[in-house]
């Protein structure tokens, strides 16, 4: 508007400056008073009315509010109060209980309480309420059979009912020494169990986006009638188990799972998880772990439990649902993990398309584990 009056004023002085008829004295001034007239107010009122044209500039103000309400969702405060989107989203998970430390065979056995009470307490101190504290609480019988037989879960549960040392000594005794006993045992190994199920039962329900299980005694070793490595009840295959299946917590998925993938870095290999799942084609699993070694380094040929070849890669259906990375020696560290997982892990799961990923994380190949030896 400001133009278009700018342009019409020069336009009006330029055509008032004609001085071609000064000697006609008396015509030019009766032009003169007509001429005012016409020029100023018609075409200075015409850019005036070129202000209506402003009319759009209200209205093209509603997108300016628009664009201007737009930056107030972002700018919701950050100093670790959640967005509101942020509260739609689910978050992670955190499960625990102190009853798993009450299983012990004394400050000198590698797996002790300890390794539950410092993660435990580490997390506590970090989290805050970050994370929604999932109730913790044992596995049903039928959570157990899901991967086991009813003979073995009963030897195990056995030992709460006979207390005496000698008892126990004989169930240690039957599953070849590689596993403690005391009268606190049965429920740990519950808890464990279904602290696991609980977490990944929320997960599968789209309660949780992530979860936490902090459990011992571990279960990867565990096979279907026998204790081994510290294991009672395979927690990573019945959870995988009971997903595929739709059972208990898992019948309420917001889909019907059948395909999950089960990772495990423990620098042990799972051979109880392996067993248990290898010739289901719904379950992957992916172990990365020590394999064979040098008998100058550790006395025999392989490394605990001797299993997890190249070689083994599931049975029937399950074949080539199997996959594992067997350390030849021990040291490994970062760059070899990360190396494992970018042309290992990723591919095979970005083929798999896994509708759940559990976690056997095992802590033993950390820098310093004196039994792992490796370097992450």
């Amino acid at each position: 508007a400001a133009a278009a009056a700018a342009a019409a004023v020069g336009g009006a002085a330029q055509g008032g400056s004609l001085e071609e008829a000064p000697k006609e004295a008396a015509p030019p001034p009766a032009p003169t008073p007509t001429e005012p007239p016409p020029p100023p107010p018609p075409k200075v009122e015409a850019p005036n009315e070129a202000a209506p044209p402003p009319a759009p500039t209200p209205t093209e103000p509603p997108p300016p509010p628009e664009a201007s309400e737009q930056p107030k969702q972002e700018k919701t405060p950050r100093d670790g109060h959640p967005t509101k989107e942020e509260e739609r989203r689910p978050l992670v998970g955190f499960v625990s209980d102190p009853g798993m430390e009450l299983h012990s065979a004394g400050e000198q056995h590698p797996e002790q309480p300890a390794r539950h009470a410092v993660i435990t307490q580490k997390m506590e101190s970090i989290i805050g309420d970050r994370c929604v504290r999932i109730p913790s609480r044992v596995a049903t019988d039928a959570e157990v059979l899901v991967a086991h037989s009813r003979a073995y879960c009963e030897e195990v549960k056995s030992a709460e009912k006979h207390r005496s040392r000698s008892y126990h000594a004989r169930l240690e005794r039957t599953w070849q020494y590689d596993v403690f006993v005391n009268v606190a045992t049965p429920r740990a190994a519950l808890l464990s169990l279904g602290c696991s199920v609980e977490a990944a039962g929320r997960v599968a329900r789209g309660d949780l986006a992530h979860a936490l299980a902090c459990v011992r005694p571990p279960g990867h070793h565990a096979c279907k009638a026998r204790a081994m490595g510290f294991c009672f009840f395979n927690n990573a295959a019945v959870v995988a188990k009971m997903a595929v299946n739709g059972e208990g917590p898992f019948a309420a998925a917001a889909k019907k799972m059948d395909r999950v993938l089960i990772v495990d870095w423990d620098v042990h290999h799972g051979n109880g998880t392996q067993a248990l799942t290898y010739d289901d084609p719904r379950i992957l699993y992916f172990s990365v772990h020590r394999g064979l070694e040098s008998r100058k380094r550790c006395g025999s040929a392989k490394f605990y439990p001797g299993t997890g070849t190249p070689s083994e890669v599931g049975t029937g259906k399950g074949r080539g649902f199997n996959a594992n990375v067997a350390w030849s020696e021990p040291g490994m560290g970062d760059a070899e993990y990360y190396h494992c997982w970018d042309r290992l892990v990723a591919p095979l799961a970005q083929a798999f398309k896994p509708q759940l990923i559990v976690v056997s994380a095992g802590f033993d190949a950390a820098r310093g584990d004196p039994l792992g030896e490796c370097d992450v």
